[in-house]
């Protein structure tokens, strides 16, 4: 019986871990050595509103510069030309942003908008940062529209885009999927328990 358990708990620990393994689609720990290579608009002049530090990218004032929520990072268009799956091989999957918002900061959100195989495009404007690193995931769904996860050729990540632009300052981390265990995963734990269950050695009557 211990056995038959161990063995229906090792395959559903694998199953949700083979589920839940993370796409870091990117660490932000050395933006200029990144390929695909990046576009920036956070220019102002010759300079580039941004530094880079250990493990993320702060968007802040370089010189005179004062980096606003309109502007943006973005791989070149077509760098991924034959598509990338972000789900994991899963329909369930979650899109992860870790960043905080610095001190100067004036704008409520960080956008992250994906375009795919086909030239469709979604985005959705992740909110709830704080002066910490705070790590916000959201269902793809949740996106704006319905595009193909499994073929992104390239995204662009930016400030809110309020009307009129307000100051940016904000430092960002890291961008990532996860696909969520699908109920069938959990089913069929259930029915391995069950089954164990059913063959487990009975206690004779005294």
């Amino acid at each position: 019986m211990r056995k038959l358990l161990l063995v229906a708990t090792i395959a559903f620990v694998s199953a949700v871990n083979s589920h839940a393994a993370a796409i870091v689609i990117n660490a932000f720990d050395n933006l200029l050595a990144d390929s695909p290579a990046f576009l920036a608009t956070w220019i102002d002049g010759s300079d580039d509103q941004y530094v880079q530090d250990t493990g993320f990218v702060a968007i802040q004032p370089v010189g005179a510069g004062d980096p606003q929520d309109d502007g943006s990072f973005g791989i070149a268009p077509g760098s991924w030309s034959s598509g990338f799956d972000l789900t994991s091989s899963g329909t369930n999957t979650n899109i992860s942003l870790l960043a905080r918002f610095d001190a100067g900061n004036a704008s409520t959100g960080i956008s992250i908008l994906f375009t795919d195989i086909n030239f469709s495009s979604a985005s959705y404007t992740f909110t709830g940062f704080t002066s910490s690193f705070t790590s916000v995931a959201v269902n793809m769904s949740s996106f704006s529209a319905a595009i193909d996860w499994t073929a992104i050729t390239d995204y662009a990540v930016g400030g809110g885009a309020s009307t009129p632009e307000n100051a940016f300052r904000a430092s960002i981390s890291e961008i990532s999927a996860t696909a969520i265990p699908e109920p069938t995963t959990w089913a069929l734990f259930a029915t391995g328990l069950a089954t164990a269950m059913a063959f487990r050695p009975r206690r004779r009557q005294s």
